[in-house]
């Protein structure tokens, strides 16, 4: 099976939400033209936390990325394309 990898205009945004709006939108468009697959999105999951470094110190701004990225990372996991209620 074919895997989504991750384009290079999903990790230029400086803000983590724009970045995982944008890798939403390329993996709804993957899922609907070749399903999907075991570890769905794991791998723009993996790119968006090393790109900005989610998790290695507790600040403010730390922590709500933490908890946006732990949402989207359920949002991987629980994506069917033919349900229509996942944003």
């Amino acid at each position: 099976m074919k895997k989504c990898k991750v384009k290079k205009h999903v990790l230029e945004p400086k803000k983590v939400e724009t970045a995982i709006r944008r890798a939403k939108k390329d993996l709804i468009e993957f899922a609907e033209k070749y399903g999907v697959y075991e570890n769905f999105g794991m791998d723009h999951y993996r790119a968006i936390k090393d790109r900005y470094r989610v998790g290695l110190t507790y600040s403010e701004k730390d922590k709500h990325n933490m908890l946006v990225l732990k949402s989207f990372f359920d949002w991987c996991g629980k994506y069917n394309p033919r349900n229509s209620f996942y944003p």
